[in-house]
């Protein structure tokens, strides 16, 4: 029976993914998940924010090669699978910054491994 907060869509790989109302991915299978780290950009952020306390979209913007509604998207699927917060302060004004979550650190962790073991031939 189908939670009637989920909503089941069709990911491009073919893999049965379901996002909830609070935007989780829920991914069955991993493709989703390996998908996402994939794509241009996301390693990326992934290393700018595990390298500062935190990171303006500004910042990420200019120290990244990807334009800036790929940025977003990518933003938007790491909030998604819990990899990075998106941190609202209000006080004195309002500032919008990302942070790596501590499972976005392990990812990154073991991403970086598995680079090295593809590089090491």
């Amino acid at each position: 029976m189908e939670d009637k907060h989920t909503t089941e869509v069709e990911a491009n790989c073919g893999s049965s993914t379901s996002i909830n109302q609070i935007g989780h991915i829920k991914d069955t299978d991993g493709r989703e998940f390996l998908m996402i780290l994939s794509q241009k950009g996301t390693v990326g952020i992934l290393r700018f924010l595990s390298t500062h306390d935190k990171g303006h979209h500004s910042d990420l913007n200019s120290n990244l090669p990807v334009s800036v509604s790929t940025l977003n998207i990518r933003l938007r699927k790491l909030l998604q699978l819990n990899l990075i917060n998106h941190v609202l302060e209000r006080e004195p004004v309002r500032k919008e910054s990302y942070v790596i979550t501590e499972k976005g650190r392990e990812t990154l962790k073991h991403l970086e491994a598995l680079i090295t073991l593809y590089k090491s031939d």
